[in-house]
């Protein structure tokens, strides 16, 4: 996914905004998903991801769709009706794992440790 600002969209009103967006997705090959929240002026575009990896070709395709990224994401700077562009890059979260210790290994041989409420 690509994120693009369009150029001079302070003048511009939404219809005009969104034809003018469509109108670049379709000059570079790219497929317009969709406006970036209410931001007036963001758009995200997609490059064509209809190939199927093969898994002997793993290596190879993930290069090369990184170079069209790469050649896309020029281009679209190179354009004078673009202001600002990013590839965005989606972010793998994870949330924290809490730790519990395995204290199934522990013996007490003290025969008051059940007494002793302060230890436990």
């Amino acid at each position: 996914m690509i994120a693009v600002r369009i150029a001079g969209y302070e003048e511009l009103d939404e219809e005009t905004l969104h034809q003018r967006a469509q109108n670049l997705a379709i000059e570079h090959g790219l497929e317009l998903v969709r406006q970036v929240g209410q931001l007036k002026g963001y758009y995200v575009f997609k490059g064509d991801t209809s190939s199927l990896l093969d898994e002997n070709d793993i290596g190879n395709e993930l290069e090369r769709r990184q170079n069209r990224i790469s050649r896309n994401v020029k281009r679209l700077s190179d354009n004078p009706n673009i202001d600002w562009v990013e590839h965005q890059k989606p972010l793998a979260r994870k949330k924290r794992d809490t730790f519990e210790p395995d204290l199934s290994y522990l013996t007490f041989t003290d025969p008051n440790f059940a007494d002793q409420w302060h230890l436990v």
